[in-house]
């Protein structure tokens, strides 16, 4: 069944990487990997109604629109994510595991960190790390932007505001299997979905 494509919704999917998958290496596993988020993305079409179509590339590696279709995926050994949508679009996916002191300094700062209140930190650096990266994939920029990116708040356990140049982006989390996925929401409902491969 086909949703007719709401504006205000956008429709985050992640797939769970079948077991065959999860065993591959080198460049087989990239290439599995990279089928499974395609699948993703077009389950995300189907939700919305709204197909990303030619998955096509700048020459940063950076996807681009097509017809007004923006797109974003994500890919872990486990788990594999992909959006479509009507404006910029960025999406990630991380398996939550400890952090060493210095990459934790690297990625919050002590003010960053205050928004998070009641929040562990772990949790508060994967919502961080998650964040930052899906909105610099919206932007079109890689981690190289990632020091430009800062939390301006964290009102709920589900939402994180980040400033980019000037400007403020709500990103919604998702957690699944000992994994956290973050989507660029700004102002649109999100409704998440986590399948299995087919």
């Amino acid at each position: 069944m086909h949703r007719r494509f709401e504006i205000s919704t956008i429709y985050p999917v992640i797939l769970r990487v079948p077991p065959a998958g999860t065993l591959l290496k080198g460049r087989s596993r990239v290439k599995a990997l990279g089928c499974y988020a395609r699948q993703s993305l077009r389950v995300s079409g189907e939700r919305s109604g709204f197909h990303p179509g030619a998955l096509l590339k700048g020459t940063a590696g950076e996807p681009l629109p097509y017809k007004g279709v923006h797109w974003s995926i994500s890919h872990k050994p486990e788990f594999v994510a992909g959006v479509v949508a009507h404006a910029p679009a960025g999406i990630d996916i991380e398996r939550i595991k400890p952090v060493s002191r210095n990459l934790f300094d690297k990625i919050l700062t002590p003010d960053e960190f205050a928004c998070f209140e009641r929040t562990d930190r772990v949790q508060a650096f994967f919502r961080t790390f998650t964040a930052k990266e899906a909105v610099l994939k919206s932007r079109g920029v890689g981690l190289a932007g990632l020091s430009k990116v800062r939390v301006a708040a964290a009102p709920t356990s589900t939402v994180t505001c980040l400033e980019y140049q000037g400007c403020v982006c709500a990103v919604t989390h998702f957690w699944v299997d000992g994994h956290i996925a973050s989507v660029v929401s700004d102002g649109s409902d999100v409704v998440w979905e986590c399948v299995e491969c087919c």
